[in-house]
């Protein structure tokens, strides 16, 4: 039965060893350096760097090892550095085009390189991924963590000299190798990158099949309780916030409220959008300056109508005549930028800014998703309508979207059907 040890030796920044009481070496658990021993078929011991970031990893290695050798044959089969994950996660990272790509690319940096960058990706199999699974519950997997840059200062004017103390500059943040205890909704993150990562891989063949997909679904990181939000139920309340907020965003506002409509979508909105409000619906195409969220890639251009307020067309028939009065054309945005921010929509910093001191002033601890479209959903499945109205007025894909996050609206509203009782008993 072979072993796997740890043959990294810790050093101090002069680099000489340190030792402990008994005058021995202390290893390194922040970078470890698993070695693994194992007999030959002629019973002789040899050693070998098992190149792995973590001993169940290295244990792993050993046990393919020790079959290998039964086996008749002579130690591990090579791999090529091209085999190596490191590699492949810069391929797969060049491909990555989803919304959140960027958050991708650094949970990839800090998680998934660290943990299998040195491994080859044919060994990535279901007892490696259980074992990072456990060392991340227990803040002992291998994480990057970006290091801080030292702030510089800037440069005084030659013959002058820097007012008070000399100021002392930050030194960089050390980078950090084990990581904490990660909560569930982390771990569960880390997984799912790691298991569309091999997907790719099973496409571009380099494996045959992904590991992840057995992962056992009573074993896997829960997802996090979605907890009831707060929502703005009283009309008087959205009434005061029209009214210290500034135009045009109290009309934002106004329509975020009312009619379920996202931020971007409600700075994308054209001019010719609102031909359709004396019908009661309003059209969305765009989400700021590109197209709306539900758009998949290389589809057509994706449209979807909202319900539009009673109310809507006496509201905005100020908004809609200061615009025609400027030139707008019907492609122009129905609530451009101000002066100071140049051409273009209303920006998403301006409208929090206006939001904060409104709320501030109005006495509403609510974030702007919070009062708009969040409200608008709440509002509705607490008064009865019903679950697929809604879920089609916002633009989910499918009423069990809606259901996820709405749940404790939905299980209180049942039709008379289900109420029905029983008749009268004959006299």
């Amino acid at each position: 039965m072979g072993t796997v040890y740890n043959r990294a030796k810790r050093k101090d920044r002069d680099g000489n060893l340190v030792r402990g009481k008994d005058g021995k070496p202390l290893k390194d658990d922040k970078k470890p350096k698993y070695w693994a021993g194992y007999k030959d078929r002629d019973g002789v011991w040899k050693y070998v760097d098992t190149k792995q970031p973590s001993k169940e990893l290295a244990e792993s290695f050993l046990r393919k090892l020790e079959a290998n050798v039964e086996a008749g044959k002579v130690g591990m089969p090579k791999r090529t550095s091209a085999q190596r994950c490191g590699a492949l996660f810069d391929e797969w990272n060049a491909t990555l085009v989803n919304r959140d790509a960027y958050g991708d690319r650094l949970r990839l940096e800090k998680h998934l390189r660290p943990m299998f960058g040195e491994t080859n990706v044919r060994d990535v199999t279901l007892a490696a991924i259980k074992n990072w699974v456990t060392a991340q519950r227990k803040g002992k997997a291998p994480r990057n963590e970006r290091p801080r840059k030292a702030k510089a200062l800037a440069p005084l004017p030659e013959g002058h000299k820097r007012p008070g103390p000399k100021p002392k500059a930050k030194a960089p943040r050390p980078k950090r190798e084990p990581g904490k205890v990660l909560s569930d909704a982390s771990i569960r993150h880390n997984l799912n990158l790691l298991s569309r990562f091999m997907a790719w891989a099973v496409d571009q063949e380099h494996v045959p099949h992904n590991p992840c997909r057995d992962f056992p679904q009573n074993a896997r990181p829960a997802q996090a309780a979605k907890t009831p939000q707060p929502w703005l139920d009283d009309d008087a309340a959205v009434l005061a916030l029209m009214k210290a907020l500034p135009e045009p965003i109290d009309l934002l506002f106004y329509l975020g409220n009312r009619a379920g409509l996202r931020t971007g979508e409600l700075c994308g909105l054209r001019m010719s959008d609102l031909e359709w409000l004396a019908e009661g619906v309003i059209r969305v195409r765009h989400s700021y300056a590109g197209p709306l969220k539900e758009q998949r890639r290389n589809a057509p251009p994706k449209t979807k109508w909202v319900p539009a307020p009673d109310d809507a067309p006496e509201r905005l028939a100020a908004q809609l005549k200061r615009r025609k009065a400027d030139g707008a054309k019907p492609e122009d945005y129905l609530f451009p930028a101000g002066a100071d921010e140049g051409p273009g929509h209303l920006s998403k910093m301006a409208i929090n800014r206006a939001w904060q001191t409104a709320g501030l002033a109005c006495g509403v601890a609510l974030t702007w998703y919070q009062a708009t479209r969040h409200s608008f959903v709440s509002r509705n499945l607490s008064r009865g309508v019903s679950l697929d109205e809604v879920s089609a007025a916002v633009g989910h894909s499918s009423p069990t979207v809606t259901r996820q996050f709405y749940d404790h609206f939905v299980r209180k509203q049942f039709s008379p059907g289900l109420r029905a009782g029983l008749p009268s008993e004959p006299a």
